[in-house]
């Protein structure tokens, strides 16, 4: 699915202060492709992945998957649009602590049209794609950080979204980690979904087939 912002504004007040984030920006996230913004903390990746998420609505401007302008249809379907369409991961996991690695995949399956087993089998095979299968029943607090993101990563993935968003999903990582759920995540593209992540590590650039480089914008 490809994403267009279209003269896209936005800022926010900070001490009776006008902080400009962006003013009449357009770019277009190419479909089954993985697009990487880049850029120093200030200048907006945040701001921009929740505009591109459906998360956060710009003051001024469009914003359109595929054809649909998004903020031109019902609240209601803008709510089933996203959960049907677009995942994120996170930096901080956001695991549920008192439910199981699968239990934590399952709980984003809610939207999924398929029996409990078919769930079942379904959050086990996306365990098994992040190589946590054999760690299934055990709860987050038994786990690594970069154990954890992986189980975040199968939870994404569960609704089979054709867009997922990671925001800094190795901010929390070692090198070791990081590069494996980099890895994990830029494969998506051969399941035809479109992938979109923030970073701060350019050695991840060599995996995106498009960047957007926020770090030479100045945030006033």
């Amino acid at each position: 699915m490809n994403i267009k912002l279209q003269n896209i504004s936005h800022s926010y007040q900070d001490d009776k202060k006008t902080i400009r984030i962006f003013e009449n920006m357009s770019l277009d996230i190419p479909k089954n492709k993985i697009t990487m913004i880049l850029g120093p903390s200030g200048c907006g990746k945040t701001t921009l992945i929740n505009i591109l998420g459906g998360l956060l609505r710009p003051q001024s401007g469009e914003v359109y998957f595929d054809d649909i302008s998004y903020y031109k249809i019902a609240k209601k379907h803008q709510d089933e649009f996203r959960a049907n369409n677009i995942s994120f991961v996170f930096q901080m996991y956001h695991l549920i602590p008192d439910l199981t690695a699968i239990e934590n995949v399952l709980l984003s399956m809610h939207m999924v049209k398929a029996s409990k087993q078919e769930k079942i089998i379904i959050a086990n095979k996306l365990l098994d794609q992040v190589g946590m299968l054999e760690y299934a029943q055990r709860k987050p607090f038994n786990f690594s950080g970069g154990e954890q993101q992986r189980i975040a990563v199968a939870r994404a993935l569960a609704n089979d979204a054709s867009i997922v968003i990671a925001d800094e999903p190795t901010g929390n990582l070692d090198t070791e980690n990081g590069d494996s759920i980099i890895e994990i995540l830029c494969s998506l593209k051969e399941k035809q979904k479109t992938i979109i992540i923030v970073t701060h590590n350019e050695n991840y650039i060599k995996y995106a087939d498009n960047t957007i480089n926020l770090g030479e914008r100045r945030c006033d």
